[in-house]
């Protein structure tokens, strides 16, 4: 627990080297004790760290050992949620990776999940954005709005701001200028609300960015 603890310590401050170092350590440490649960929720931690701000041989690197966990003789006996939560990183380090198929794919599966509403609505989110990039614009709103309905559910306002600001941009991607500076503008109140400042830079851009449109 204590180099999970760390980890989210180093990761809060930007040492991310640091940070998935520990994120490693607790892996190794749990799985030595034969704590396998606990062990895949580290690697969970580590996987944010290797796709989100990780090279491309990172990012390549944390999807074989996903697919590996998911794929293995003891897959079927992962918890949901854990099982939920893997899947979820492996297609958010596909999409990083522009696998945007095999993203798609991953997430298409995930969801299907018997999972809490949680990791229903990071998947969905996932997937909003795996659809966006494809110009699939009906395909992303849709998710974003089965994503918003699961934030209903787990009362987990922190992702509100990403919802709307995809939402903006799909928006945007269609030429609906007004729809996408009302998502934006809701997004940048709710980035407020939750203190979001990364989520707050791209609501203001993206009503920004439509206001001078408009």
């Amino acid at each position: 627990k204590r180099h999970d603890l760390l980890g989210f310590a180093k990761r809060g401050v930007g040492d991310l080297a640091a940070a998935g170092s520990h994120f490693e350590s607790a892996q190794r440490l749990r799985v030595h004790a034969g704590l396998r649960d606990d062990a895949l929720w580290s690697l969970c931690e580590l996987a944010e760290v290797r796709w989100r701000f990780g090279a491309e041989g990172d990012r390549k690197s944390i999807v074989e050992v996903l697919r590996s966990e998911l794929s293995g003789p003891r897959a079927a006996s992962i918890p949901p949620d854990l099982r939920a939560a893997l899947a979820y990183h492996l297609g958010a380090a596909l999409l990083e990776l522009r696998k945007l198929g095999e993203a798609r794919s991953e997430l298409e599966l995930a969801v299907r999940l018997e999972c809490s509403a949680f990791w229903k609505m990071r998947i969905r989110i996932a997937l909003g954005t795996a659809e966006h990039r494809s110009g699939n614009t009906a395909g992303s709103l849709k998710r974003l709005d089965e994503a918003w309905a699961d934030c209903e559910k787990c009362g987990v306002d922190a992702y509100r701001p990403r919802i709307m600001t995809n939402r903006g941009a799909t928006h945007y991607q269609l030429g609906q200028f007004r729809q996408s500076m009302s998502a934006n503008t809701l997004g940048l109140n709710w980035a407020r609300r939750v203190g979001n400042l990364t989520e707050l830079m791209f609501a203001a851009s993206g009503t920004a960015a439509c206001y001078i449109i408009l």
